[in-house]
């Protein structure tokens, strides 16, 4: 994939999937996962964003497409996407294939709809 996508590590420590339910929800954060600036700590926007979004639902932004997408650490990300690769280890492969929705339902991101398909 071309952008800079997010390690499978780091979707596994920032977010909890519910692969029956298609389903994230925000892990609550720790301060090495923020970086200090002049005017706050890592532990000080560390606890601000725990407050705010932390055991919270995630990709709940959908474009008008219908997909839905949330910002990972400065990478939008499309939660169809995010599913396979927490699942699967992996990121989809741009190799020619896509993710599609078994159900064409571009917001039902549970595991069992989600597969890769040749282009046809």
């Amino acid at each position: 994939m071309p952008k800079n996508l997010p390690s499978i590590e780091y979707l596994h420590k920032a977010l909890r999937y519910n692969p029956s339910m298609g389903f994230f929800t925000w892990r609550e954060r720790t301060s090495d996962m923020f970086r200090s600036n002049a005017s706050k700590s890592a532990a000080e926007k560390c606890a601000i964003w725990n407050s705010k979004k932390a055991n919270t639902p995630a990709f709940t932004s959908a474009y008008a497409s219908g997909y839905n997408t949330e910002f990972l650490d400065g990478v939008g990300c499309m939660a169809s996407h995010v599913a396979w690769a927490m699942t699967h280890r992996v990121w989809p492969r741009d190799d020619g294939r896509r993710l599609c929705f078994k159900n064409h339902i571009r917001h039902d991101n549970r595991i069992e709809n989600l597969e890769l398909r040749s282009p046809s």
